[in-house]
C-alpha cells in the first residue's frame, strides 16, 4: 500500500501501508444503521467501521470510523491521517450483513 492511494480490507484483515511500517486493521463494524438496498429512506443512516492503526512494534490505537459524511469518517495518529471511503456491502431488507462479507475503503495520508 502507498500513501494517499484507495486500498481494500475485509473484515479483521491487517495491511502494511508504508515502508516505514504503520499498520491498520479493519477490526469490526460496531453498528450498520444505513439504509437498505431498494428501501426508501429519509436518510443515508450510517455504519461505525473500527480500526486499529500503530507503527510497529507500538501498541495500536483504536478509531471508529463512520459512512455519514457528517459524522466523523477520518481519524488522526501521529502524523498520519485515516480516511474511511466507503463500506460495503449494503444492508438488504431486514437482513443484518454478516461480518466476514464486509469489505472498507481507505486512504491514508502522512501530514
Amino acid at each position: 500500500m502507498q500513501f494517499e492511494q484507495e486500498f481494500v480490507l475485509r473484515d479483521g484483515e491487517a495491511a502494511q501501508v508504508d515502508p516505514e511500517g504503520l499498520m491498520l486493521r479493519f477490526e469490526r463494524v460496531s453498528r450498520d444503521t444505513r439504509c437498505p438496498v431498494g428501501d426508501p429512506c429519509r436518510s443515508e443512516g450510517d455504519a461505525v467501521v473500527r480500526v486499529s492503526v500503530w507503527p510497529s512494534p507500538n501498541a495500536p490505537v483504536v478509531l471508529d470510523l463512520h459512512t455519514d459524511p457528517s459524522l466523523t469518517t477520518e481519524g488522526r495518529y501521529l502524523q498520519y491521517l485515516v480516511r474511511l471511503v466507503r463500506l460495503q456491502p449494503r444492508p438488504v431488507g431486514e437482513q443484518h450483513v454478516p461480518l466476514p462479507r464486509y469489505w472498507a475503503t481507505f486512504v491514508v495520508s502522512k501530514k
